[in-house]
């Protein structure tokens, strides 16, 4: 049994990014308004597409992602079996099937041999 304990996340804020976030909280637009539309303008233009939508949280996102893609009822959506509980949960709200699959141990990514199985 391993004893390593692996951080979901590891949080690299920067002082700009704390200044940019004080602006915005300051004007009280956090979720739309002017500095919002900026960003997405910015960030579509940074990808190359021509429009962006920021969205409030990751499960959203997933919602939207998932729902553009036009999958159809029952379809089978392949996902790592180290993930955070609500993105299955999200795949089932839209009537699809989770199908998990093993990870790698040193990356915590889908193991590609495994999918087929």
């Amino acid at each position: 049994m391993l004893n390593k304990i692996y951080a979901r996340q590891s949080p690299n804020i920067t002082l700009s990014d704390l200044k940019a976030l004080w602006k915005v909280l300051r004007v009280g637009q956090v979720s739309y308004g002017p500095m919002v539309e900026e960003f997405e303008k910015q960030f579509a233009a940074y990808v190359g597409v021509r429009s962006a939508c920021m969205v409030n949280m990751g499960r959203t996102a997933e919602f939207v992602a998932l729902k553009g893609l036009n999958f159809k009822s029952g379809d089978e959506i392949i996902m790592p079996s180290y993930n955070f509980p609500i993105v299955p949960i999200v795949v089932k709200m839209l009537g699809l099937k989770p199908v998990f699959v093993d990870v790698e141990e040193d990356t915590f990514n889908i193991n590609p041999l495994h999918i087929e199985a």
